[in-house]
C-alpha cells in the first residue's frame, strides 16, 4: 500500500513540475520579411551582370545565434527574436532573385571555367536601444559573398549599418520593420558595390 501511494505522490510531483516548465517557457517572437511588389525591378534597372552566367552555391549562416535582434519588453526584459523562415532561408530566395533580376544567369550545371558564386551571412543584427528619453533601433548587416572562377578567388564583404529615432520600445512590429529595412537596403547596395560590378 506503501509502495502504491509512493508512486501516486511520484506521479503527482512530475504533473506539477512538467505544468511549472510549460507556464515558463518563453514563447519566442517571430519576425516574418515582407519583399515588396516589383521590388527587384527597381533595384536592378540596368543589367549590372548582363550574358554573365555563374552555378550558385546557396547561402550559410555563419553568426554565432539564429537571432536577428531583440525585443526590449517592459521592466527590461530582453527577448532574442527569430525569423521565420530562417533568415539563411529568405536570403538565399532574395539573393536568387536580385542576381537573376540584374542579369546574372544562374544555372545548375556546373561547368569548368564558370563562376561560382556563394554567400555567408556574418552579421544581421537589429537592435533596440533605451535612450533617458526615447529609444532608437541599430541594425547592422554584413554578407560575404564567395567568387570561385578557375584558380582564381575573391571574397567581397556587402554590408549596411542603419539607425532608427523614435522608435517604441518592446514593440515587436517596431522591430519586423527594422529589420524589414535591414533586408532591402542589404540587397540595394549588392549591385552597386564595384567589386560585385566586376563579377564575370
Amino acid at each position: 500500500m506503501k509502495k502504491i501511494i509512493s508512486l501516486i505522490c511520484v506521479a503527482a510531483f512530475l504533473a506539477v513540475s512538467n505544468l511549472a516548465l510549460a507556464k515558463t517557457e518563453v514563447i519566442r517572437p517571430v519576425v516574418e520579411f515582407e519583399m515588396p511588389n516589383g521590388f527587384f525591378q527597381q533595384v536592378c534597372k540596368q543589367k549590372v551582370w548582363k550574358g554573365v552566367m555563374a552555378t550558385w552555391g546557396g547561402v550559410k549562416d555563419a553568426r554565432e545565434t539564429p537571432f536577428i535582434g531583440e525585443q526590449v519588453k517592459k521592466g527590461g526584459q530582453v527577448i532574442p527574436v527569430i525569423s521565420q523562415p530562417a533568415l539563411d532561408v529568405v536570403m538565399n530566395d532574395a539573393l536568387k532573385d536580385l542576381f537573376m533580376e540584374c542579369g546574372l544567369a544562374l544555372v545548375d550545371e556546373k561547368k569548368t571555367g564558370m563562376l561560382e558564386l556563394s554567400a555567408v551571412i556574418k552579421t544581421f543584427d537589429v537592435n533596440v536601444i533605451k535612450n533617458t528619453v526615447s529609444s532608437n533601433a541599430a541594425s547592422e548587416s554584413m554578407i560575404r559573398f564567395i567568387a570561385q572562377k578557375g584558380t582564381k578567388s575573391s571574397m567581397i564583404d556587402v554590408g549596411m549599418g542603419l539607425e532608427g529615432k523614435g522608435v517604441r520600445r518592446g514593440k515587436i512590429k517596431a522591430l519586423q520593420n527594422a529589420a524589414n529595412k535591414l533586408l532591402l537596403e542589404t540587397l540595394k547596395e549588392i549591385p552597386k558595390n564595384e567589386h560585385m560590378k566586376e563579377l564575370k
